[in-house]
């Protein structure tokens, strides 16, 4: 979330989460900056929402660690490793 904000900070509000950013990805269609990582955003939007937000079961959510690093490699390779 705070990766696109910061890399567009006019097309984002400081509130947004990933899933709206993803809505304004989407209604903007293949003219947005980050359309081309579109599918990724939403693939770890799937894997992180159980873990985020507040959600009643965060804290006790089982985590699978070669689904995690998987994910951790996809954030650092969209990021550049920020």
């Amino acid at each position: 979330e705070t990766y696109c904000r910061n890399l567009f900070p006019s097309k984002f509000t400081p509130d947004d989460s990933l899933g709206a950013i993803i809505a304004r990805i989407r209604e903007v269609g293949a003219g947005h900056p980050l359309a081309t990582i579109l599918d990724e955003l939403e693939s770890l939007n799937a894997f992180t929402t159980p873990f985020a937000h507040g959600q009643p079961d965060a804290s006790t959510a089982s985590v699978d660690e070669n689904e995690l690093h998987g994910f951790v490699k996809k954030t650092l390779t969209i990021t550049g490793g920020c």
